[in-house]
């Protein structure tokens, strides 16, 4: 499901302008992923490279798409819904904290519901909440696993490889 996350970003005379992050966040068998980056249960802050989307000064101005690189809080909860069944409910919460090296000022988090059972969705809901209401506003920053995406395109080098060595080396197989 592809996402588009609203922010007020910093221009470079000061004032701020609004713009839209935009990430793809899917489920399959049984693993969260942001932009084909797999993702744990906690709070993860990666930098990566997105599609930024921008509008100039005013809102009828056409958007203006491009690669950006962001930072951003990701959040992945799983609660089992009963303790005799399979039923899981996965909390997917983001924030988005910085573009191109800027801080950037986001009031609305999206949350992602994926209702589970077996593996297999059974039902997914977005929605945004507030920031500052948000379960990923109350967890602190200090414990934030860390991840540089490098930016691998037209360098040859298969993603999914990728991601599978860093995962061995890094040992959370």
């Amino acid at each position: 499901e592809t996402i588009r996350v609203n922010v007020m970003m910093l221009k470079t005379n000061g004032e701020f302008h609004k713009g839209q992050v935009v990430f793809n966040i899917t489920y399959v068998n049984g693993q969260v992923y942001l932009n084909d980056f797999p993702m744990k249960s906690g709070v993860a802050h990666i930098t990566c490279q997105t599609v930024i989307l921008e509008n100039g000064n005013l809102d009828n101005l056409p958007e203006q798409q491009r690669l950006g690189t962001v930072s951003v809080r990701i959040m992945v909860h799983e609660w089992p819904l009963a303790s005799s069944s399979d039923l899981q409910l996965v909390v997917i919460q983001e924030e988005v904290t910085e573009i191109d090296g800027k801080q950037v000022q986001q009031e609305e988090v999206t949350e992602i519901d994926i209702l589970v059972k077996d593996l297999r969705v059974l039902r997914h809901s977005n929605y945004t909440v507030p920031l500052k209401e948000s379960m990923l506003y109350s967890i602190p920053r200090d414990n934030d696993m860390l991840f540089t995406l490098p930016n691998l395109a037209g360098k040859g080098i298969s993603l999914s490889w990728l991601f599978c060595f860093m995962w061995v080396f890094l040992g959370f197989f």
